[in-house]
C-alpha cells in the first residue's frame, strides 16, 4: 500500500506507485527514484548525502525496500549504509569505496567551491566546515550484492531488468522499468552532456557501444529518466550522443579544453549534447 496521495517535500509523483526525490543544494541536484511494486520497493540511488533517503522513502512506500545504483559516484551511493541490500555492479566496487572515502568527498566539494570562484576561506567557516563534513563523512556498510547485464528485478507485478551501460563508469547500468515502458539511465544519457574524463571511465568507443545498444532497445521505452538535468527525455537524444561520440573517434569534433571539480577533459560539443573525455581514452 503507498501514499500517493500525501504531499511530502522534495518529492515528486509520477505515477500512483513511482515517486522522484528531488536532492539539492546550491552546487548539485540529483534525482533519486521509488518504484513501488505488489511485494517490494526498489530505490534507484541513494544520492549526495544531503536528504534522508530512507525516511522519504518509506513515507510513500510500506513495503520492504531494496537499492539498485547506477553507478558508484559518490551522488548517487551516499545513503546506501541505510540500507539492508544494495545492488551494484562489481566492475563500480573500486569506485564505490574511493567515493564513500573523506579525502575522495572532500576534494569534491572543495572542487565545487572553486568552481563557482568562491574563496577557499568560505570553507573553514563554522556553519559551511560542518555542513562540508557531514556529506564527506559517510558511514560504510558491507551491504552490497552484485548485478550483472540481464538480471531481472521482481517487485511483484513490475518487473525491472538491467542493462550494462559502460562509459561513464565501467559499471554504469540503466534499468528498464517494462511494464511502464520507462528507462532510468542514471548519468549514461542525460541532457546536458556526460562525462567520460575519469580514470575509471570505460572511454568514448566503450560509451559509443552502450548507447547504440540503448538505440537497438528503444522500442521498449517511450521516456527515459535520467539522475540529473531535464526530464524526461526522449529516444532522439541517443542519436545526438551517437553522432558525437563518432566526431571524437573520427577526429572532426570541434573540442576545447575544459576544468571542473570533477577533473580535466576535453569536451566535444555536438548540438544539445556534450562528452567530455581524455586524449587517451578517446581511441
Amino acid at each position: 500500500m503507498t501514499n500517493s496521495k500525501k504531499e511530502i517535500k522534495h518529492v515528486v509523483a509520477m505515477d500512483d506507485s513511482t515517486w522522484r526525490i528531488e536532492e539539492s543544494n546550491d552546487f548539485a541536484r540529483v534525482y533519486c527514484y521509488v518504484l513501488a511494486g505488489k511485494s517490494r520497493s526498489l530505490v534507484i540511488d541513494t544520492g549526495l548525502g544531503i536528504l534522508d533517503i530512507r525516511a522519504i522513502a518509506q513515507k510513500v512506500t510500506n513495503l520492504p525496500l531494496i537499492v539498485v545504483n547506477t553507478h558508484g559516484h559518490l551522488d548517487h551511493v551516499s545513503h546506501n549504509y541505510q540500507f539492508d541490500r544494495v545492488y551494484l555492479s562489481p566492475a563500480d566496487e573500486e569506485v564505490f569505496r574511493a567515493h564513500t572515502s573523506y579525502d575522495v568527498r572532500y576534494g569534491f566539494f572543495k572542487g565545487l567551491l572553486a568552481e563557482k570562484h568562491l574563496p577557499g576561506w568560505l570553507a573553514r567557516l563554522p556553519v559551511i566546515r560542518g555542513h562540508i563534513r557531514r556529506l564527506c563523512s559517510v558511514p560504510t556498510r558491507e551491504n552490497r550484492l552484485a548485478i550483472e547485464d540481464g538480471d531481472s528485478i521482481d517487485l511483484g507485478g513490475r518487473t525491472i531488468q538491467v542493462i550494462a551501460t559502460p562509459g561513464h563508469t565501467k559499471g554504469s547500468i540503466c534499468l528498464l522499468d517494462t511494464e511502464r515502458r520507462w528507462l532510468y539511465t542514471g548519468d549514461t544519457v542525460c541532457s546536458g552532456g556526460v562525462l567520460l574524463h575519469f580514470d575509471h571511465s570505460a572511454g568514448v568507443a566503450t560509451y559509443l557501444a552502450s548507447i547504440r545498444r540503448l538505440i537497438q532497445m528503444s522500442e521498449s521505452f517511450d521516456f527515459m529518466w535520467p539522475a540529473h538535468h531535464i526530464l524526461p527525455l526522449k529516444a532522439e537524444i541517443l542519436y545526438m550522443y551517437v553522432a558525437c561520440a563518432e566526431a571524437i573517434l573520427a577526429g572532426t569534433a570541434n573540442t576545447f579544453d575544459h576544468h571542473s571539480a570533477t577533473g580535466t577533459g576535453i569536451v566535444a560539443r555536438c548540438g544539445d549534447v556534450a562528452l567530455s573525455y581524455r586524449a587517451e581514452k578517446g581511441e
